[in-house]
């Protein structure tokens, strides 16, 4: 399974660049500031730049996500380095060991031979004996020239596969930082996006309290403009009783009222009522702390690489909260995503992931009732939120 993730991981990987030249380009089509000058204007251009972020975070996501299956690929290639540097370590105190034996015992002949010559240990009573000591001498350093050639042919094995598992490891850590460049690229120009919206509302804000100020001076003026005809037509009556003449006639009241004789009407947004998905299954314990972990952390902020206890991203938090009930996960969605098996939407339970999107860029923890809790986007924070989408790919329970 390591190696089929560890493929799937590098093959995304190599999306990343195309994700953030898109990216970069539909955000060169911000408008500048002061482009609109009228609430309506103002509001549309809101509007522009708020379908443009969510159109965008979607990209910005996707590559926070490909910087953590980066993250994973390296973890596993600095593994492997480890791995090689091991044997290579352990073939070298062999080898070590090995020229220490064949040290010592040819001291020991060394020092077994004293002044004497080597015919002189030759006991010519027994030259079958003596045969079989030179036959077992000829055997041992036939063997010791075995040990010695395989050692060094290990050795050389070994350092080439440090040398690839180098290699690997240098590409593992170039892509993460290739990976990372390009969301931190993207991130700061979402943040752009977000801080000229942010700039609209305000000068939305104030041409509206403007307009307001306006209306209520207006509505000032009339009221007053009123209340002197209605003391000159009572200054009129006045005179006229005095007078003896007949009053003259008060316009009736056309029973309207406001600015321009309108009345205002609210309309309230009926609540949601019922739950269409019906009532949440049976639940293990385990899945019930692993939604109460989750729910614990709404409203938390969304922090792109983050796995808590403060900030999370996607994949941190669903790795935190099964974390926090002994399941380790990695922290990448794709790879999270072909852990398990695949399971319906129909068949959800409390506790499941939840992945979207055909590169499997974003995940949630299903709590049932067809909702889900997740850490969207950037600039967003944890929450609870609708799981059936239209980009939704599968479930997976972890065991």
């Amino acid at each position: 399974m390591k190696r089929t993730t560890d493929m799937r991981v590098m093959r995304r990987l190599g999306i990343a660049t195309c994700c953030a030249t898109t990216l970069f380009g539909s955000l060169a089509t911000i408008a500048p500031a002061g482009a609109a000058t009228t609430i309506a204007g103002k509001q549309a251009e809101a509007a522009a730049l708020r379908a443009q972020i969510d159109r965008e975070s979607m990209h910005v996501g996707a590559l926070a996500d490909q910087y953590n299956g980066a993250r994973v690929a390296l973890e596993d290639a600095q593994a492997e380095v480890a791995s090689a540097q091991a044997a290579v370590d352990a073939t070298v105190a062999k080898r070590k060991e090995l020229k220490a034996t064949l040290a010592r015992r040819a001291a020991s002949l060394y020092r077994g031979s004293g002044s004497r010559t080597p015919f002189s240990q030759v006991d010519p009573g027994n030259m079958a004996k003596t045969a079989r000591i030179a036959q077992y001498g000829d055997v041992t350093a036939a063997r010791d020239n075995r040990l010695i050639d395989e050692v060094k042919r290990a050795e050389t094995r070994l350092a080439a596969q440090r040398a690839a598992a180098d290699t690997a490891r240098a590409n593992a850590a170039q892509q993460a930082d290739s990976a990372g460049a390009a969301y931190r690229e993207a991130s700061a120009a979402d943040r752009s996006l977000r801080s000229r919206l942010s700039q609209i509302d305000a000068e939305t804000k104030k041409l509206i309290e403007e307009q307001r100020a306006e209306a209520a001076r207006a509505e000032a003026a009339r009221i007053a403009a009123s209340q002197r005809q209605a003391a000159a037509q009572r200054a009129a009556i006045e005179a006229a009783r005095r007078n003896g003449t007949p009053s003259p006639t008060t316009p009736r009241s056309t029973g309207t009222s406001g600015s321009g004789g309108q009345t205002t009407t609210t309309t309230v947004s009926p609540a949601l009522t019922g739950n269409p998905f019906g009532p949440p299954p049976a639940v293990s314990s385990r899945a019930a702390e692993v939604v109460e972990y989750a729910r614990a952390q709404i409203g938390k902020p969304y922090s792109f690489a983050t796995s808590g206890p403060t900030t999370f991203d996607c994949s941190g938090l669903t790795k935190a909260a099964w974390g926090s009930v002994g399941v380790r996960l990695p922290h990448y969605s794709a790879a999270q995503a072909v852990l398990f098996s695949k399971i319906a939407f129909n068949d959800l339970q409390p506790g499941d992931l939840v992945l979207f999107y055909s590169d499997l860029h974003h995940v949630g923890i299903y709590i049932g009732g067809g909702m889900m809790i997740h850490a969207p986007q950037t600039g967003d924070v944890v929450k609870i939120s609708s799981a059936w989408r239209s980009n939704f790919q599968w479930g997976v329970r972890p065991s």
